[in-house]
């Protein structure tokens, strides 16, 4: 029997209000399958991702993604791979972030395009206290760039320690480190970056819950050129029916 079937779909217009050029449509529909074992749980998705400019012809490619966890009970192994179409509109991906999953990097010239294909491996761990787990990590992130075919890679490794403050209520904390390279340095200069990012979630009831957190990002260029910063602060409403 089929134990998950999902279509997902999205459409988004991105506008700029002093260079009208740039405006494009991003879409997106993914056919998604998943099964859930005793102690393995796995989904594959397949779809197709379009980046549309206003003014220019349209990018279209296929999306593969493939996930796999083993569950102990006390541990849990995951692996994922994907490839798709995505764009720097959001700071390395045309997606709502929340933070479960490293983004990549942009060219910080226009709002790039780029066919990204991404690999990671996790290790959850829930034995050392009753109210906490960690979980660490690592993963590889290429991306080609479109239309110049310039390739970037980033990879690195995540540090997440959760504790529950109730049985409703988690504090998460994040760590990740990454190393950035680019193929032309004219195209973009090679950095190294690390993100700390602290989360509160709380579920009100079955369905219902709600999170904010507050990260930031260091990044620092090989070239010796001065450290970028930036911060996020950012909250979210969920409801599942």
């Amino acid at each position: 029997a089929t134990d998950g079937l999902q279509i997902l779909a999205q459409q988004t217009d991105i506008k700029f209000k002093e260079s009208p050029t740039e405006n494009y449509r991003y879409r997106y529909v993914d056919l998604v399958y998943s099964s859930k074992l005793r102690q393995i749980s796995y989904s594959a998705h397949v779809g197709v991702n379009q980046s549309q400019p206003e003014n220019d012809a349209a990018y279209r490619r296929p999306k593969y993604a493939f996930d796999l966890a083993y569950n102990t009970g006390i541990q849990t192994f995951s692996l994922s791979a994907l490839q798709e179409l995505t764009d720097a509109s959001l700071g390395g991906g045309n997606q709502i972030a929340d933070g479960d999953r490293p983004v990549g990097n942009e060219s910080a010239r226009n709002i790039d395009r780029f066919e990204r294909k991404r690999v990671e491996a996790y290790w959850d761990i829930r034995a050392l206290c009753d109210l906490c787990s960690f979980v660490v990590g690592g993963y590889r992130i290429q991306d080609r760039y479109l239309p110049s075919e310039q390739i970037s890679t980033q990879q690195g490794w995540n540090f997440g320690f959760i504790y529950a403050l109730s049985n409703r209520s988690k504090m998460v904390t994040k760590f990740s480190k990454a190393t950035n390279d680019f193929t032309d340095n004219q195209f973009g200069e090679d950095f190294n970056s690390q993100i700390t990012r602290l989360e509160f979630r709380h579920e009100f009831n079955k369905g219902v819950s709600l999170s904010c957190h507050i990260s930031k990002e260091k990044r620092e260029t090989l070239a010796g050129e001065e450290p970028y910063t930036e911060q996020f602060v950012g909250a979210g409403f969920r409801y599942d029916f």
